[in-house]
């Protein structure tokens, strides 16, 4: 004939370097993929079309794991505010002021609503971070472990006084990171695909206050272990 198909497999990068260094590269490959996001800034990813180019670059990085080593990064960020807020009460206000009759009550009401603010439970930025890899052959085949990371920055809880008769203030829950941990171990016992694994919520047992009003709230929960056993029948 006059041509020939050859297929060559490429264990390793570009010209095949770092051949047979699959781990080493998709350490790499996550290095740079979390430099790229924290220098996102820098790097001009805030127009539409570079965090596109930035999202199929993404992609490319993250298809250099290897086929037992997940990753799933996902993020969002957002700007809203609220304008014209309340306009019956703004005008009945406005209408009450022109007669030269006094609100007091319902002026310290409309100063907990200032235009320009989010709603209560506005994150302008959360992301979430998994990671888990299977060990694929050996006498160690089926073991896999992983975990992860939940980033909240602060989330605000609305508008209101502190102290009665005080300044009107914004009000923000702090921002926070949590972290998780897993481990698992997968078999067969009697002939039965089955898993053993271990998860550990909150690993670092850290404090951290989940509110979306000025009237409630709650303390995140602390650190916790769970341990499940599957089978299939």
């Amino acid at each position: 004939g006059f041509f020939y198909l050859v297929h060559v497999g490429n264990t390793g990068a570009a010209w095949s370097m770092f051949s047979g260094q699959s781990v080493l590269l998709a350490i790499l490959a996550l290095a740079t993929l979390v430099a790229i996001y924290f220098w996102r800034d820098a790097l001009g990813l805030r127009d539409r079309l570079a965090q596109v180019c930035f999202g199929l670059l993404c992609g490319g990085i993250v298809g250099n794991l290897t086929r037992t080593w997940r990753l799933i990064l996902n993020a969002a960020t957002n700007q809203l505010v609220t304008e014209e807020r309340l306009p019956l009460l703004k005008s009945f206000q406005a209408e009450a002021k022109t007669l030269g009759k006094p609100t007091p009550l319902l002026d310290a009401f409309l100063l907990t609503f200032p235009e320009g603010v989010p709603n209560a439970g506005y994150t302008k930025t959360r992301a979430n971070l998994f990671t888990r890899y299977e060990i694929p052959t050996g006498r160690l085949k089926g073991l896999y472990f992983g975990g992860g990371a939940n980033w909240r920055q602060p989330t605000f809880r609305g508008n209101g006084a502190l102290v009665q008769g005080g300044p009107v203030l914004s009000l923000w829950s702090p921002a926070y990171t949590v972290a998780t941990a897993l481990a698992g171990f997968r078999a067969k016992v009697f002939d039965r695909p089955t898993t053993f694994a271990v998860n550990v919520d909150n690993v670092f047992n850290k404090d951290y206050y989940l509110s979306a009003t000025t009237t409630t709230g709650s303390w995140g929960s602390p650190r916790s272990f769970r341990f499940t056993l599957t089978t299939e029948f």
